[in-house]
């Protein structure tokens, strides 16, 4: 199989994924979760209260990963909009599928590129931070990620392969900065101390 024909195949793969996320797997409950944890404004009280509890609670621990949190968020947000999506440029679904109508398209036309998915990339960058300093938190970190992920799919606003690589891209820059952190502190933060 030539370059080409598995790109091809790997395209229809994704729409083919995307179509069973979106369209098959709609439901009235979904319909109104989806959208609302899809939005980043909507989070941000949640993400205020976690932030507010590690810079009140965490000790230096938490003080240290709301900075690598910043860091991280800030690096994967760069790397996927304004390296990775302007290079590839790959059309979201709602420009693609025509009517819209044939899709789940609950959040209309978003003109930015599709590939890969910044949300993903931030909630992974921060889900992977979390995991690392607070292992315990894992489990919760990362299925918050997923639902973030799932969400953009859901809504039709990015195809499964712009989920996929934006949670390695964050999930990288994630562990990217916490070990730049240990080897620059010489002090891993996992060790400095717990809520």
């Amino acid at each position: 199989m030539d370059y080409n024909m598995f790109l091809e195949t790997l395209i229809q793969l994704d729409i083919a994924v995307f179509i069973f996320f979106n369209h098959t797997c709609q439901n009235p409950i979904f319909d109104v979760l989806m959208p609302f944890i899809t939005v980043k404004e909507h989070l941000a009280p949640a993400m205020f209260l976690v932030v507010g509890l590690l810079l009140w609670k965490g000790g230096r621990k938490g003080r240290i990963l709301v900075g690598m949190l910043i860091a991280a968020i800030a690096l994967s947000d760069q790397v996927t909009s304004h390296l990775i999506k302007p290079w590839v440029s790959r059309l979201r679904p709602c420009f693609v599928f025509e009517p819209l109508s044939s899709i789940n398209a609950l959040f209309g036309s978003k003109s930015s590129p599709s590939f890969p998915s910044a949300h993903a990339s931030n909630a992974f960058a921060m889900a992977s931070l979390f995991a690392l300093t607070y292992p315990r938190s894992k489990a919760i970190a990362l299925g918050a990620a997923c639902l973030v992920a799932f969400s953009r799919v859901y809504v039709g606003v990015h195809y499964p392969m712009d989920i996929i690589s934006g949670a390695i891209i964050g999930t990288l820059c994630g562990i990217w900065i916490k070990y730049t952190f240990d080897l620059v502190s010489g002090w891993p933060v996992e060790k400095q101390g717990s809520i």
